[in-house]
């Protein structure tokens, strides 16, 4: 868009334009880019007062899952000298998200919704993450934030290994930010086997969107070359790949046409986690 966000120019679209950088920025694209330096530009122009960074009803909180996702393409998306300036604005973002945690330890995704997995996990690797960049301790997963996340995630966690009521991209999107956190609980693998339950012939899930949130985090969680899900993996990817409709996005559903940003940001995630994790390289969030 002109403002150099995706989505619309308004404030309810900045979580999308942080998971498009992040997607942008695992596939290369230097934070030099122009239009990496324009997205983070229009999320930090969006900041209100109370540091929400995603947020529709001025009156109202901010969204919580949204403000994680654009707090992540500040973070991922600034050169050094950008993210000392922007300091005092991911400070905000920070200090909006604590004080709307709830007594159990977790999040809901927008005030209102209810307490949520996924976006507890979202929420707690944005100011992990924050830490790991401005090496600042007070951000950096406290250890109160660390034990309350084993509590909460256990706890919510249901019998099949999946969260959010048998969700499979709430389960894969837990999956990947706990195993980007650092953290490697049996909890864990009681996912990878939920998510393993969902393979059929070609691919896991029977949407893009669903597949590419379960490549993420089974490679996240165990790397490419765990003997019992490589080949879900590669069969998985190609599936992916072919998905890609003519106009170089992603559908919702595999037998739709019509592009969705969110959903291509994703794929195009996973495919770039994927061919980087083959190379031998790292993860922007690592």
């Amino acid at each position: 868009m002109e403002c150099g966000g995706w989505g619309s120019c308004d404030a309810s679209q900045t979580g999308l334009t942080g998971l498009v950088i992040l997607a942008l920025r695992e596939a290369g694209v230097s934070t030099d880019d122009m239009s990496i330096i324009q997205a983070v530009k229009f999320i930090i122009s969006k900041q209100r007062q109370d540091g929400f960074l995603q947020w529709t009803v001025p009156t109202q909180p901010g969204s919580y899952y949204g403000t994680a996702r654009a707090l992540l393409g500040i973070l991922v998306g600034s050169y050094r000298e950008l993210l000392e300036m922007n300091r005092k604005a991911v400070e905000k973002a920070i200090n909006a998200l604590a004080e709307h945690e709830l007594p159990c330890g977790g999040w809901e995704s927008n005030p209102g919704s209810g307490t949520s997995a996924w976006a507890t996990a979202e929420v707690l690797f944005s100011i992990y993450f924050a830490g790991h960049m401005y090496v600042e301790e007070v951000w950096r997963a406290p250890m109160h934030h660390y034990v309350r996340m084993r509590r909460w995630f256990a706890r919510t966690q249901s019998l099949n290994g999946s969260w959010d009521n048998n969700c499979l991209d709430c389960t894969a999107r837990v999956l990947f930010f706990l195993s980007a956190y650092g953290y490697r609980g049996t909890e864990l693998w009681s996912a990878v086997n939920f998510i393993m339950s969902f393979y059929r012939e070609d691919r896991i899930g029977d949407s893009p969107w669903a597949t590419a949130w379960s490549l993420l985090g089974l490679m996240a969680f165990a790397g490419t070359k765990e003997p019992t899900i490589s080949s879900v993996l590669e069969k998985s990817i190609f599936s992916l790949m072919e998905a890609q409709l003519d106009d170089g996005g992603w559908p919702v559903f595999y037998d739709s046409d019509v592009a969705f940003e969110s959903v291509t940001a994703v794929a195009v995630w996973a495919l770039a986690y994927y061919r980087n994790i083959r190379r031998g390289l790292s993860s922007i969030l690592a």
